[in-house]
């Protein structure tokens, strides 16, 4: 209820939990970070190719809410914890900026 608390939004944890996108998004409005990650069922972590977020749309719903914020990459590499290993980091991370760069104007 306190207007400047804003939450750290993920929509891979929810994914990877067998959430939907749609189930996720009436989070944006209360989103004071972002994290873009590409998530598939069962998985916190997925290949692009795999992934079930729709990152345009996300996006577009993060401008439309009138998110300000950052929007962090996140791929991480860590061996033995929910496969977290199985993609690589700096490859899916270009895939990701590649996509995100131009909704933003190229900030």
């Amino acid at each position: 209820m306190h207007p400047d608390l804003k939450i750290a939004l993920d929509y891979a944890h929810f994914i990877a939990q067998g959430y939907g996108c749609s189930d996720v998004d009436p989070l944006v409005p209360y989103t004071g970070h972002f994290h873009l990650r590409q998530g598939a069922n069962k998985q916190l972590q997925a290949r692009w190719e795999e992934g079930e977020i729709d990152f345009v749309e996300v996006v577009g719903n993060l401008q439309e809410a009138g998110y300000d914020g950052y929007l962090t990459l996140e791929y991480e590499h860590e061996p033995g914890w929910m496969d977290m290993d199985k993609v690589d980091v700096m490859t899916e991370t270009i895939k990701m900026r590649n996509t995100v760069k131009p909704l933003l104007g190229g900030k």
